[in-house]
């Protein structure tokens, strides 16, 4: 067959030459390479060519890609189409036999087909690859693949169906389908695998990336300083804050891949993410913004139904996977702890535990003085007549020295108390350490003043000034080894009243003991309040969501009172824990929800806790490796969150979104139902076009819904967790039958001689 070009050139030269005669015009044809006969039929083929089918499109180059287009995307079958409308619409309107109409139709189209190929070679096959493009994205084996091999199979496949289809709809018989599906589909395949093969190898449907990149981690499975550098560079994961586990399971994930900021920072996410059972999807781990850009536009609704149900979903199930894995945390810190209590019944219980603890105690003080005989041996009146001036001996030393109890009811209560069961009376140490007992909980109401309570732990003091006093006069009286044990069960006592009670003459100097007093008031009579719930939580962590050195000294001594490994601390440990992570119990009474909002605000709770020396503290409070989970959770919550630089619009961005998607589908099948009344008008008539509209709508309908499915597929392929290599980002698919059509078009008309 004559080039095209040459053919051209040949009809300008004869058109210019000036020949007098046909012989003078036959010998510059042959000269050029060409026979007279080959010469005529394609200057005949030409012209029919461009007077054209009649039909809108009006022949020429143009009528040319319009019939490869519509060829390689009904994959050969649209002669056959267009005869069948026509056929159709003569039957309707003029009665014709339908199966005589359809075949005289059909062999027009098939020849006007050849004959426009031959006339515009080029023109053609340009449309028959736009077809393909248009046919190949809903076809088997569209989509990217991460190796080779990946991308060679997908190739077979998409040229395999492709070819066997547009081999059999080229054919014109049975016999002829048949056989044109085989060689078709076997050509194709191979095609397809070579074309899939070679664009991956450039760069499309995923890269031709190969495993290159520094060491992961170093013989002691910690990250080497190179694998550090790269986590730097990437900016979403400090890596000090990664651990052997993770650090090993991230190369694990790394093997045979490049190491790279983006893959190593997506390992790492997608290694903790495992651990916390979180499906962490690929643009997420990898942080990159196209990705997560998508995923927000699908949740949307930009990307149509399907893909909004698919994203939203995963954005349900990330949101629960996110809540039991906080749970998890909180279980993990402290295994030991009572369900079911909020910060408020949390106080309530550490209160009651404090209290038990105050009276096991002060029975063993019990027991110290009835071991020594102290409890029976009596401190004479005489003695007991000095304690009111010792009291308000004490009182004028302060500054508090005008304030009497007119003033202070609460402190004249306590000094009617000593009138009535110690001034003047014979009593024991035991007897007098209850009295001091007594007055010490009128001190601890928060209902009074706190000119009241200070006169009131004045009062304190000097009782136990003048106690002490007392103790040291019986050394005359008893035995030495009485007067040690005697000693022994005062210290204990006094020991007591350090513990679980505010320092009577420190002051506001002592930070630890009111708040005791405050915890004890809460279980010790409800109607005094006391400290619980957020307010309790507040004193033992200093901070909203985190721990402040304050508050420490506090903390320890609500532990030491309880003990660590207690139901009661336990239960203010996970307290503790789901306070860093949702906050104080307001915050925490609020529903959850899901989206970026709560998940940055998650990572920002937990990064203000940590940061300095929280993370030492917090270390103290609830263990070491419950300040690692939190810091992993930190972690998820960050990929969770959107980053600023990810380009999202606001909402009215995403409604103009969703609005031209719906014209632009509109607008595609206002297009298709042109060219099928088109199609249909050029051979029959009004209602051919009609029947060609509607045909033509049809498949502007079922290529958005195709469109969706589409969409659908790949959000799905990006929500996807735990992906291998997710910070290559989104791949660019090949699509091969795009080519392989053309390409076999082009061969079928070699092998026909057209």
């Amino acid at each position: 067959m004559a080039d095209p070009l040459a053919f051209d050139e040949l009809y300008g030269r004869v058109g210019k030459s000036g020949a007098t005669s046909l012989a003078d015009v036959d010998r510059l044809i042959e000269d050029a390479g060409w026979t007279v006969p080959e010469y005529k039929a394609q200057v005949a083929t030409r012209k029919a060519a461009a007077q054209g089918s009649g039909g809108p499109l009006g022949g020429g180059a143009i009528e040319a890609g319009a019939r490869g287009l519509v060829d390689a995307a009904t994959f050969g079958f649209g002669d056959e189409l267009g005869a069948t409308i026509e056929a159709a619409s003569a039957h309707l309107t003029k009665g014709t036999d339908f199966g005589k109409t359809y075949e005289q139709a059909l062999e027009r189209r098939r020849s006007g087909n050849e004959a426009f190929a031959k006339a515009y070679p080029k023109t053609t096959l340009g449309g028959e690859v736009a077809g393909g493009l248009a046919t190949a994205p809903f076809m088997p084996g569209f989509g990217a693949a991460e190796t080779l091999g990946g991308a060679a199979a997908r190739g077979v496949a998409q040229g395999a169906v492709g070819g066997a289809a547009y081999g059999a709809g080229s054919g014109t018989d049975a016999g002829s389908r048949a056989l044109g599906a085989a060689q078709g589909g076997t050509a194709g395949a191979a095609l397809g695998g070579a074309l899939g093969g070679g664009a991956h190898l450039l760069g499309f449907g995923g890269g031709a990336a190969r495993p290159a990149g520094p060491p992961v981690i170093d013989r002691t499975g910690n990250l080497t300083p190179e694998a550090a550098d790269l986590l730097r560079q990437a900016g979403h994961v400090e890596p000090n804050e990664i651990s052997r586990p993770v650090a090993s399971a991230a190369a694990l994930g790394l093997q045979g891949a490049s190491v790279t900021p983006e893959s190593l920072t997506a390992a790492v996410r997608n290694a903790i993410a495992e651990r916390h059972k979180v499906p962490l999807a690929a643009p997420q781990a990898a942080g990159v913004n196209e990705g997560v850009a998508a995923l927000q536009r699908a949740q949307a609704g930009v990307l149509g139904e399907r893909a909004q149900r698919v994203a939203e979903q995963a954005g349900v199930a990330q949101h629960r996977a996110m809540g039991q894995a906080a749970e998890n945390v909180a279980q993990a810190a402290a295994p030991g702890a009572i369900g079911g209590y909020g910060e408020a019944g949390t106080g309530e219980l550490v209160g009651q535990a404090v209290n038990k603890a105050a009276d096991d105690a002060w029975t063993r003080v019990g027991q110290a003085y009835a071991s020594t005989g102290a409890d029976k041996h009596v401190i004479p009146a005489a003695h007991t007549g000095d304690l009111l001036p010792t009291i308000m001996d004490t009182l004028d030393k302060s500054k508090l020295r005008a304030v009497g109890p007119q003033n202070a009811p609460t402190f004249g209560t306590m000094l009617d108390t000593l009138r009535s069961y110690v001034v003047g009376q014979d009593t024991t140490l035991s007897h007098l350490d209850e009295v001091r007992k007594a007055i010490g909980r009128m001190a601890r109401d928060p209902a009074i003043s706190d000119t009241d309570r200070s006169v009131s732990r004045l009062a304190l003091g000097g009782f136990d000034k003048w106690l002490d006093d007392a103790v040291g006069a019986q050394a005359s009286t008893l035995p030495a080894q009485s007067v040690a044990a005697l000693k022994g069960a005062r210290a204990q006592a006094k020991d007591w009243f350090r513990t679980f009670e505010a320092d009577p003459l420190a002051g506001g100097a002592d930070k630890v003991g009111p708040t005791i007093e405050a915890v004890r008031a809460a279980a010790e009579n409800p109607q005094w309040g006391g400290l619980t719930g957020q307010a309790l939580f507040d004193k033992l962590m200093g901070r909203a969501t985190g721990f402040d050195a304050g508050a420490l000294p506090v903390a320890r001594k609500v532990r030491d009172i309880v003990g660590a490994g207690t139901p009661e601390w336990q239960t203010l440990q996970q307290g503790m824990v789901r306070r860093v992570l949702f906050g104080d119990a307001d915050k925490q009474a609020m529903t959850f929800q899901p989206g970026e909002q709560a998940w940055r605000t998650m990572a920002t709770r937990i990064r203000k806790a940590l940061d300095g020396r929280g993370a030492d503290h917090a270390a103290e409070m609830l263990g070491a490796g419950t300040v690692e989970q939190l810091r992993q959770l930190g972690l998820l919550a960050e990929s969770l969150s959107v980053t600023s630089k990810a380009g999202n619009p606001s909402g009215s961005g995403y409604e103009v979104g969703r609005q031209g998607r719906a014209v632009a589908e509109q607008m595609t099948k206002q297009a298709l139902s042109t060219l099928g009344g088109a199609i249909g008008l050029s051979g029959g008539g009004p209602v051919g076009s009609l029947l060609g509209s509607v045909v033509g709508h049809g498949v502007g309908t079922a290529l958005r819904r195709g469109g969706d499915a589409r969409n659908a597929r790949q959000i799905a392929a990006l929500v996807e967790p735990y992906a291998p290599l997710a910070a290559r980002g989104a791949a660019v698919p090949f699509p091969t039958y795009a080519p392989v059509a053309g390409i076999e078009a082009w061969l079928r008309r070699r092998q026909e001689g057209r």
